[in-house]
């Protein structure tokens, strides 16, 4: 029986924390001005990048997260990354540091290559940390509004909103298929082998086309009901809260500090 904790899906960590507290709108501008900034930091300044991870800790034990659960989700990233750097230390210029040989040719492996790499490792690792850390201490839906307060398109937030809330739909009624085909299906007798590889990949094309055609239907019933209600294509929510004091302050010594950060490692690193 296929089981699935659905939790998971929602890393928002409801605590009492001054990170918490802080308006959805200052949190949001502060991880972007630190993905910003980390991505114009030069890429030989690693004690920069040293004290942009430490920034991350400290905002963790600050908002009373757990950091082995910040960590592990980071990590989910990793691989994605990694296939998309691995070409890179063998076309950039600088000094061979490993030779070999591919097809008839030589695959040079370069010291600039290397760390140019490493850097974008670097770099989108501690991007991925920023947005979990956020993803834990704001919910998406005060994140959502506060990108429409910024001016992000009414279409690209609603979307982002719909697909929060009905992700839990569509991971239970695929749950429900694959119920409904382990229920239908007898395992193999010591012995004996089980279902082919072609019949594994026949039924599981049938599990994704039957889950296509489902939430299709469901989305269709669900923007007939939405109009039927008088949608206008519009968030509607309470008027949002002006930004106070506290707010500003944290929010400006947030940037501040990250701004500091790039610029001495422009300057001196």
């Amino acid at each position: 029986m296929v089981t699935v904790n659905l939790a998971f899906l929602d890393p928002y960590y409801p605590t009492k924390s001054p990170v918490h507290r802080l308006d959805a709108r200052v949190k949001l501008v502060m991880a972007l001005a630190f993905i910003v900034l980390l991505n114009v930091t030069p890429i030989q300044a690693w004690p920069a990048y040293g004290l942009y991870l430490a920034v991350i800790g400290a905002t963790i034990a600050l908002a009373r997260v757990r950091l082995g659960a910040v960590v592990r989700r980071s990590l989910l990233a990793l691989p994605f990354v990694l296939m998309a750097v691995l070409s890179v230390p063998f076309i950039r210029e600088g000094q061979p540091v490993v030779t070999l040989p591919l097809w008839g040719g030589r695959l040079t492996l370069t010291d600039v290559g290397l760390l140019r790499m490493t850097t974008i490792l670097a770099r989108s690792w501690l991007s991925v940390l920023v947005v979990i850390t956020l993803a834990f201490t704001a919910h998406l839906t005060d994140l959502v509004r506060a990108m429409r307060g910024m001016g992000v398109p009414r279409v690209l937030a609603f979307t982002l909103l719909l697909m929060y809330r009905y992700l839990y739909v569509l991971v239970e009624e695929a749950l429900r298929l694959m119920r409904a085909r382990d229920a239908r299906t007898v395992e193999p007798v010591a012995g004996h082998k089980g279902p082919s590889v072609l019949w594994r990949a026949r039924v599981t094309g049938a599990i994704i086309g039957t889950l296509f055609l489902r939430t299709y239907e469901r989305s269709e019933r669900i923007y007939q009901a939405m109009l039927a209600r008088g949608f206008t294509g519009e968030l509607r929510a309470l008027a949002e809260p002006t930004l106070s004091r506290r707010d500003l302050a944290w929010g400006g010594a947030g940037v501040a500090l990250l701004a500091l950060i790039a610029v001495v490692a422009n300057v001196y690193w």
